[in-house]
């Protein structure tokens, strides 16, 4: 009976051992299949973050270079502001203001972004440049959004009323720009003349050239910070 007792007492802790074996390996497996496929999933994520970054870039160099261009006709004309009538009408001025009235707001595909943000995941990025990188484009793309806002205001609530009032439409290259075909107007005339003597239209250009330098800033900053996190992202965590 002590004998029999014995065999099943060892028989029992070979089994409860077994058991014990079979659960640690299929944990084992488990985690090794969970951090595989997280490693995965970063893969992914870093692959299409990169393919995002490039395509924002794109359209990040042209709003950089339609504010630029804006800019440099806003001084173009601002140079006139205060001369004689002869001056003015030497020039197409009127090529050169509807030039400085462009801005466009910057909508990137962030889709990567919000991805791992509302999966969680977040915490498997190892490399913390790369979480800096990301939390600061979020941040100063904010600022560029808020930018936009203003720069839209004024210029709906201030500029274009003013402008509306006081220079003819017809007037502006419209078919270069719209492909619409307009003859000049002949209801208003030297009307430049009078808008480039009157310091509110200067104000008026001042606030919108603020705006504009203040847009350009942020995007220069988001460019240089999209090169940086493709840089960083070529490299390993």
């Amino acid at each position: 009976m002590e004998n029999k007792t014995g065999k099943y007492f060892k028989y029992a802790i070979g089994e409860v051992l077994l058991v014990v074996i079979g659960i640690l390996i299929a944990l084992q497996v488990n985690n090794w299949n969970e951090n595989r496929k997280d490693r995965d999933d970063i893969a992914i994520f870093k692959t299409n973050l990169s393919t995002e970054f490039i395509q924002n870039r794109s359209v990040l160099k042209q709003r950089i270079k339609l504010i630029e261009t804006s800019l440099e006709h806003a001084n173009s004309l601002m140079a006139f502001m205060g001369k004689s009538k002869d001056t003015i009408n030497q020039h197409n001025l009127d090529s050169i203001l509807v030039h400085t009235l462009y801005y466009g707001n910057f909508n990137p595909s962030n889709s990567s972004i919000i991805e791992i943000l509302q999966s969680g995941k977040l915490k498997l990025i190892k490399n913390d440049t790369l979480k800096n990188q990301l939390n600061d484009w979020l941040e100063i793309l904010q600022d560029t959004n808020e930018d936009f806002k203003n720069q839209d205001l004024t210029a709906n609530q201030h500029l274009a009323p003013y402008l509306h009032d006081n220079v003819s439409a017809r007037n502006y290259d419209l078919e270069g720009i719209y492909g619409v075909t307009t003859t000049k107007s002949i209801l208003i005339e030297d009307y430049f003349h009078a808008i480039l003597n009157d310091f509110r239209f200067e104000n008026l250009m001042v606030n919108h050239m603020v705006w504009h330098a203040i847009m350009l800033k942020h995007y220069q900053e988001l460019d240089g910070l999209a090169v940086a996190i493709l840089k960083t992202l070529q490299k390993h965590d």
